[in-house]
């Protein structure tokens, strides 16, 4: 599994959001950006921070077709963890 930090994560958040895509943060983030649902556009990613060490994380991001539905039903549902 591959890992990114904080910086490409940000860096496709605002490129998908500069497109007009929608973007939706359902986790905030400690170390780094958080948890994202990016969708509306050709393809759909999800963001997920990870855990590395008490210094850092990282992040795995996931591109998509289709949104599966569990992240579908977080859109619908506006759900967000705290």
């Amino acid at each position: 599994m591959k890992l990114y930090d904080y910086k490409t994560a940000d860096k496709l958040i605002s490129d998908y959001n500069d497109r007009n895509g929608e973007i939706f943060q359902f986790n905030e983030g400690v170390l780094g950006s958080g948890d994202w649902i990016l969708t509306g556009l050709k393809y759909s990613f999800v963001i997920k921070e990870t855990y590395i060490s008490a210094w850092s994380s990282g992040h795995k991001i996931t591109k998509y077709k289709t949104l599966p539905k569990k992240y579908q039903f977080i859109l619908d549902n506006q759900i967000v963890n705290n």
